[in-house]
């Protein structure tokens, strides 16, 4: 609450009247997404409490929630639990949100699992990014690397004109990217960023997706039966 405010009114014949508004702060609401992008079997399934509050139940690998209304600016403790038990697997705090997408990414326990070749720390984590308001047709995309035992690449379509910067495991989305839609179906090549060496290759249907702005998740395991899966 702010201090109270104290307005005097001058009426006719001089007779003043006083009273006091009591000002406060207006609730503003902020906009949040969840994507789930651990493919640590052991997380397959897990439940998600903001501040204490079960917030998503059996939330599962890949899921993502559409992006929903929490208090703006307060604290919020995102706890990632076991699936239908009380044990926290991680817990983080985060303050001032607005609206963006946490990420809950990496692995429980990274010893049993291939090393991300660029000796990046694979634990587990969210991260947070902010959603960009776009100013032009059609969607607007960014990329998040969530693979642990995938090196930093870069994904660009076979023509050369429309693709990203290279992208290392768990690097915060920078630039969106408008894709320029003169075709309508893209091949995406996953390129090693070193070497240039093509990867795999994703088809994308543009026009398939909205105006908007929207991330695209590189997740999973590169080398599965090598990771516990």
């Amino acid at each position: 609450f702010l201090e109270p405010v104290t307005f005097t009114l001058s009426v006719p014949h001089d007779d003043e009247r006083e009273w006091t508004v009591i000002v406060t702060e207006q609730t503003a609401n902020a906009w949040l997404q969840i994507v789930h992008q651990s493919a640590d079997p052991a997380l397959e399934v897990v439940d998600v409490y903001f501040n204490g509050e079960l917030r998503l139940e059996s939330f599962g690998f890949r899921d993502a929630t559409p992006f929903d209304v929490i208090e703006e600016g307060s604290d919020l403790l995102v706890e990632i639990k076991a699936a239908g038990t009380d044990e926290v697997l991680f817990a983080e705090s985060f303050s001032g949100l607005e609206q963006g997408t946490l990420v809950f990414h990496g692995l429980l326990e990274p010893d049993g699992f291939l090393p991300n070749p660029d000796d990046i720390d694979t634990g587990l984590a969210l991260t947070y990014f902010e959603y960009i308001v776009p100013l032009v047709e059609g969607p607007i995309l960014n990329l998040f690397h969530a693979a642990t035992d995938l090196q930093t690449v870069q994904l660009i379509d076979v023509t050369g004109y429309n693709g990203f910067p290279p992208r290392s495991y768990a690097e915060t989305p920078s630039d969106y990217i408008n894709f320029e839609p003169f075709i309508d179906t893209f091949y995406l090549e996953m390129r090693d960023a070193a070497n240039g060496d093509v990867l795999f290759v994703h088809q994308l249907n543009i026009n398939d997706i909205p105006t908007g702005s929207f991330v695209l998740f590189i997740s999973g395991f590169l080398k599965p039966a090598e990771n516990q899966n």
